[in-house]
């Protein structure tokens, strides 16, 4: 059977729906693994830090969390405000 002018999917149609759905997805999942923390006010990835930095025997620098992440150093220092916070 051959494809018509109007059935072509064009590579830009593609990549948006998958994008699309990528984000889709991405958000509920996030939403999904976040459901635990949020009666303590926490997203997961500042419970992350905080599990990273429990586990560690001699503490942890922002740039050895951040590694551990695979984040910036910047992403890092946010959550640890967030987490800073939220005991003062």
């Amino acid at each position: 059977m051959t494809e018509t002018a109007s059935e072509e999917v064009t590579e830009a149609q593609l990549k948006k729906e998958f994008d699309d759905l990528y984000m889709h997805i991405f958000k509920y999942i996030g939403d999904f693994v976040s459901i635990p923390t949020q009666k303590y006010n926490l997203t997961f990835e500042a419970f992350m830090v905080m599990d990273n930095v429990a586990r560690s025997k001699n503490g942890q620098t922002l740039v050895e969390l951040a590694k551990l992440e695979g984040v910036s150093k910047s992403a890092i220092a946010r959550q640890v405000n967030v987490l800073l916070k939220e005991i003062m």
